[in-house]
């Protein structure tokens, strides 16, 4: 006898084919766009390869997941101002780095 569990967790499966789809939609986007097969006009600091970064900064910010949303949302703005302000990333890499040591070591959460 076989025993089927319903699966409550549907917001995750929406969740899910959402995401999966948007990013299926704009990986075809590029490549075409790369292939010279789409002529839009949007700026390339807009719609760029940096996107997905803030798309997982919405699906942390959606979900809760604070952690997640500092770390992806610290990264596309690290990402988009170097490129809106035309700064190099490797100048950034270091200070970074060191900002970001230092913030795990404030938050620190010693185990039991």
């Amino acid at each position: 006898m076989f025993v089927f569990i319903e699966d409550n967790n549907n917001n995750s499966k929406i969740k899910s084919i959402f995401w999966g789809t948007l990013l299926v939609a704009l990986g075809l986007f590029f490549l075409l766009k790369n292939m010279g097969l789409v002529a839009l006009d949007i700026p390339d600091y807009i719609l760029n390869w940096r996107l997905i970064v803030v798309f997982l900064t919405i699906n942390a910010l959606l979900s809760k997941k604070w952690t997640s949303v500092i770390f992806w949302g610290g990264l596309a703005t690290i990402l988009y101002a170097s490129l809106l302000l035309n700064i190099s990333l490797q100048s950034l890499l270091w200070p970074i780095i060191i900002i970001i040591v230092g913030v795990f070591i404030m938050f620190k959460v010693k185990a039991k």
